[in-house]
Formats: structure tokens, C-alpha cells, sequence
């Protein structure tokens, strides 16, 4: 297949709803190289739920909805750092794959699988930026690594797992399904309407977290604290389904607000120390900060919405 493909079922979309937007040639440099391509799929209108799937082997993923969409769009800029000698960019950037496809599931739900993979994944010279772009999102799976995650005007059943980046979730759907939001050392940032209902447990093992909830009828908060870090609980609107965040390192901040999806952070990023890095991938570190459910723990999730 090749770089940059995009498919329906096993066969590539060729007048079958894609339409390329743009593609740019790769451009080299001694400071790096990259390829941007942009594309359309089309989606069923009628289709009771579109849920989304990402897998993204390293760099950053942004997901937004625009209600006004007719087509799914996605637009991956996958680079080379100018570690790798210029001669040597243009197969670095042939290593790099992005595929996605447009999956149909029982009772006519659709589910747009976007993957990203490398053949340089031991070394931290190469990486992918995706966006999607959709005309609605009702649930979510996303696994990235080394960059951070921008969920905007999203819904339904969400888990996202991050390594070493921040993760923010902005949304003016109600949260009222399970949302679990997983990070080794970066911060997490949820605002969400005050209409939503959920079970809030959030946790960070190096930092603070910090949780407001007044415009909605927060009850059984429970908040504790450690020498670094701190873990907080409580029931909004009576919610009993789950909303989780976890990171080793970072602040987690959540907001029950008007409008969460018309107000932005100036900085998400926080420094990460060299030293996490050794305790990525299931150390004792890491898993012991995980939910009980968490799929190191009992296996993948099986969200209804994108399994």
C-alpha cells in the first residue's frame, strides 16, 4: 500500500467518496523533513453513530468537530528532524505510514480507523501530526505517544492513553457516558457542560489536581493528598458512569462551565524529566496509578461506539 493511503474495508477509496484536498511535496532540509497530505471520506448522514479510532506511533493528534461537515477530513504532516542527515530524509520519510479507513458495524454504525506507524521506532527522529476533522464523533479510542492530544466538540464513550504529552478534552456534548483519560507525564484538562453526569476520579501522582463544579450539583467530594501529588472524587448531576484521568506527572484540571468549547489554554505542555522515560510501557510506576479497568490490566476496552 502506499504512504498515505486511505481505504474502505481492504480497498483503496479511488472514486469511491475520497477526494484529495491537497498533498504537498516532501520538503529537505538540513533542519528536517516533512509530507502533508489532506484528505475527504465520505459518511453515512443517516448512520445512528460515527466513532473514531487513532493509533498514532508518535506526535501529536487533534480531533475537532464541525456539525456543518459533509465529509470526514484528514490531514497527517509526518516529519524527519534534522538528526537525520539530509541525504538519508527522503527514505526516513518513506518509513512513515498513515492509513485510514471507514469501517461499517452492527446497526449501521460507522467507525473512521486512522493508524500511523514507522520503521524507525527506536529512534525519536521521526514523528506524525493528524488532524481530523468530523462532521460529528460519537465515541473515541485514541493511543498516542510522545505529543499531545486536542479533543474538541466531541461525545459518547471516550478512552484516550497518552505517553509523555498533554491531553485536553473541550466539548459541549453532555459527558455522560464513560470517559477515561490516561497519562504517563503530561496534564489533562477537561471542560465540559454543566448538564453532564458522571462519577469523577481523577488522580495525579506528581501534581495537582484541581476540580470545578459549582454551575453543576457536584456530591460526595473527597479530595487527598500525598507529599506530590493529589487524588480527588465526587458524583456530578448523580452520574455513575466513570470519568477518569490519571498522569504520573502533571496537573489535571476540570471545569463544568457554559460553552466549554469557546475557551482555550495559552500552554498545555509540561517539561518532561528524562528520567520518565524509563518508566514507560507498563513499569511498576506507571501501572500502579491505572485504573482496576485499565487494559494492562484486564485486556483492550470494549466501549459500545468503536469496538
Amino acid at each position: 500500500m502506499r504512504r498515505g493511503s486511505i481505504t474502505n474495508g481492504m480497498r483503496t477509496l479511488t472514486g469511491l467518496g475520497l477526494v484529495a484536498v491537497a498533498g504537498l511535496l516532501p520538503t529537505l532540509s538540513g533542519c528536517g523533513a516533512g509530507r502533508s497530505l489532506e484528505y475527504a471520506i465520505d459518511v453515512r448522514e443517516q448512520a445512528p453513530a460515527l466513532a473514531l479510532h487513532v493509533d498514532n506511533f508518535r506526535g501529536d493528534i487533534e480531533v475537532r468537530v464541525y456539525p456543518d461537515l459533509e465529509r470526514a477530513r484528514i490531514r497527517s504532516n509526518v516529519r524527519v528532524t534534522g538528526d537525520v542527515a539530509t541525504d538519508d530524509q527522503p527514505e526516513a520519510l518513506d518509513a512513515i505510514d498513515v492509513v485510514a479507513r471507514i469501517e461499517d458495524g452492527p446497526g449501521g454504525r460507522q467507525t473512521l480507523r486512522i493508524a500511523s506507524t514507522s520503521d524507525r521506532l527506536a529512534t525519536p527522529d521521526n514523528l506524525a501530526r493528524i488532524l481530523v476533522q468530523m462532521p460529528r464523533c460519537d465515541g473515541l479510542y485514541i493511543k498516542n505517544f510522545d505529543g499531545n492530544v486536542e479533543l474538541v466538540g466531541v461525545g459518547g464513550s471516550m478512552y484516550v492513553e497518552n505517553h509523555a504529552g498533554s491531553i485536553e478534552l473541550r466539548t459541549n456534548e453532555v459527558l455522560d457516558e464513560p470517559v477515561t483519560l490516561l497519562n504517563t507525564d503530561g496534564n489533562i484538562f477537561v471542560q465540559m457542560p454543566k448538564e453532564s453526569s458522571a462519577f469523577v476520579d481523577a488522580e495525579s501522582l506528581n501534581g495537582k489536581v484541581f476540580y470545578r463544579g459549582h454551575l453543576g450539583s457536584t456530591t460526595r467530594n473527597h479530595m487527598t493528598s500525598t507529599h506530590t501529588g493529589q487524588h480527588f472524587t465526587g458524583s456530578l448531576n448523580g452520574g455513575e458512569h466513570r470519568l477518569t484521568a490519571r498522569t504520573n506527572a502533571g496537573h489535571i484540571r476540570m471545569y463544568v462551565m457554559e460553552e466549554p468549547t469557546e475557551y482555550a489554554r495559552l500552554m498545555t505542555a509540561w517539561p518532561n524529566s528524562p528520567f520518565d522515560y524509563t518508566f514507560l510501557q507498563g513499569s511498576r510506576r506507571h501501572t500502579r496509578n491505572l485504573p482496576d479497568d485499565h487494559p494492562e490490566v484486564i485486556g483492550p476496552p470494549d466501549y459500545e461506539g468503536y469496538e
